[in-house]
């Protein structure tokens, strides 16, 4: 029977991941430099991309899980809605720093602030998933559903996001919960191969984190 495992757990730590590193480009980012601009920039795209993906993850996939168990969370309903509000007031943020050549600095610094703000919220968003919705689905769904849904979700990852889902998520994860990860995303058609995969997970881990994934996994690197 398969394990029932965190499935929040992956998309998470990716998130969490991501935001920090661009947290803190945002923060370095000068914003007289018209590169650095559009650096932080296809960053910040890169990551509306993953958190949309998530979006609809949880309202099409996870959510609609729940409810087929007859089960209503507790989450804000609309929480999805305020936070899709702000990722536009950030994206129009950066349209202005590009579009426009006059009081860049000044317009940095409230992109940051927006960010910084989106951030923190973005941060408890997450937070409230796991302490409402996770029990739910550990309550509610059994081991061989938790895998369907699992296999579900990978299903829907375009391949060019699961790219960066598996760049920034593969280093945030514990040890163990890369190859409880990985396993069944390799054993399934999903749009990434075992060889890209693993040509990521060499890239993000220590040799030693690499090494421990290969033997955890039971493959065999030539």
């Amino acid at each position: 029977m398969p394990q029932r495992f965190n499935i929040y757990a992956f998309q998470h730590k990716a998130l969490r991941n991501f935001f920090g590193e661009i947290n803190t480009l945002c923060s370095a980012t000068n914003f007289s430099n018209k590169e650095e601009i559009e650096f932080l920039k296809e960053r910040m795209l890169k990551l509306m991309a993953l958190l949309a993906s998530h979006s609809f993850i949880e309202e099409q996939l996870i959510l609609k899980a729940l409810e087929e168990k007859g089960e209503l969370t507790l989450n804000d309903p609309h929480d999805h809605q305020r936070l899709d509000s702000i990722i536009f007031k950030i994206i129009s943020g950066l349209q202005s720093l590009t579009n426009e050549t006059e009081k860049l600095t000044e317009k940095g610094a409230n992109l940051y602030l927006l960010f910084t703000q989106f951030h923190g919220e973005y941060l408890i968003h997450m937070h409230q998933e796991e302490v409402i919705t996770l029990p739910l689905i550990l309550e509610r769904l059994n081991a061989d559903e938790i895998a369907a849904l699992s296999s579900r979700i990978y299903q829907k990852i375009p391949e060019k996001l699961m790219y960066d889902w598996m760049r920034y998520g593969i280093p945030a994860l514990h040890p163990s919960e890369r190859i409880e990860v990985l396993k069944p995303v390799l054993a399934q058609s999903i749009p990434i191969t075992i060889s890209n995969t693993l040509s990521i997970a060499k890239k993000v881990l220590t040799p030693e984190g690499f090494t421990d994934l290969i033997e955890g996994l039971d493959l065999k690197v030539v």
